[in-house]
């Protein structure tokens, strides 16, 4: 199940968790799965190419909101979006519940 936790405009911070609504949490709660996230295991080398990962791979994606990538989740690829063999900015893909982003690093 993929979980993403995100921050609005106003200062709320939101967990949402496959297909349930999204559910509010404590500042504290955000700053800690956020910290967990930033974990040696992740490759920021890897994401820009389609060889760097397969259908299947852990990764870590941005998720672009109203035209701000303002949020990150966690999940396993499901189908790569982008069809061109490089993207500067990650290939775009589809996690396991439905979450599309581009890819910021790829768990190996």
């Amino acid at each position: 199940m993929t979980v993403a936790y995100y921050k609005t405009a106003g200062g709320y911070y939101y967990k949402v968790a496959g297909g349930r609504p999204a559910t509010r949490i404590s500042k504290g709660e955000f700053e800690e799965k956020k910290e967990r996230a930033r974990s040696p295991e992740c490759n920021k080398n890897l994401g820009t190419r389609q060889g760097d990962f397969v259908v299947g791979d852990k990764v870590r994606v941005k998720i672009k909101s109203r035209g701000v990538y303002d949020s990150e989740a966690e999940g396993i690829v499901e189908r790569k979006l982008t069809s061109k063999k490089r993207h500067t900015r990650g290939i775009k893909v589809r996690l396991v519940g439905g979450i599309i982003g581009r890819t910021i690093c790829v768990f190996k």
